[in-house]
């Protein structure tokens, strides 16, 4: 099970290069999905290590290849374009929290209209990540684990479902109300 190895994505993509990976193989909506994961990869690296500039470089380069799509007129990319806006937005230095709660859930908003259950669920598993890491908002962060859980299983990926209930388990156990130090621990592995 390879559940939230941001890691191996982004090592493989620097690896590889990935240039022009849009023209790829698969057709035109896989190689947008593949460029996306990419990205969010990157992106989960650089709020991991913020000195690894090769990711942030990486991450932006497959971000802009995705919104110069929406501005070509694909409707297919705008909740990946929403979702990594707010990845990107949530690095700044000086973020303003607010902003970038508009834009997670914006993107996660724009998931579900378009009937994009999956990226929703990923959209709210991100955010969940941010919160804890960045904001330590453990109650807010414990709504979109929940949240992420729903889409997953309404979208039937069940494996994805036992591993988060498995990776926030003290969070979604309510453990957090109790000690807030053993929460955030039990989830940061």
């Amino acid at each position: 099970k390879l559940f939230g190895e941001y890691e191996l994505e982004a090592h493989h993509t620097i690896e590889t290069g990935c240039e022009n990976f849009l023209s790829g193989q698969g057709g035109p909506f896989c190689s947008i999905m593949f460029t996306f994961h990419r990205a969010l990869s990157m992106y989960a690296m650089v709020r991991k290590n913020r000195k690894a500039r090769k990711y942030l470089k990486q991450a932006k380069r497959l971000r802009k290849e995705l919104s110069l799509l929406l501005k070509k007129g694909n409707p297919n990319v705008a909740h990946y374009v929403s979702l990594l806006n707010a990845e990107h937005a949530a690095l700044k230095e000086k973020y303003q929290e607010e902003n970038v709660s508009k834009l997670y859930n914006g993107g996660i908003m724009a998931s579900k209209r378009g009937g994009f259950v999956m990226d929703a669920a990923l959209g709210h598993e991100r955010f969940a990540d941010f919160l804890l890491r960045d904001i330590g908002d453990i109650e807010e962060a414990e709504y979109h684990i929940k949240q992420a859980i729903r889409c997953y299983t309404n979208w039937g990926a069940m494996g994805k479902v036992e591993h988060l209930r498995k990776q926030y388990q003290g969070i979604l156990d309510g453990e957090h109300h109790e000690d807030t130090t053993l929460a955030v621990v039990h989830f940061s592995k």
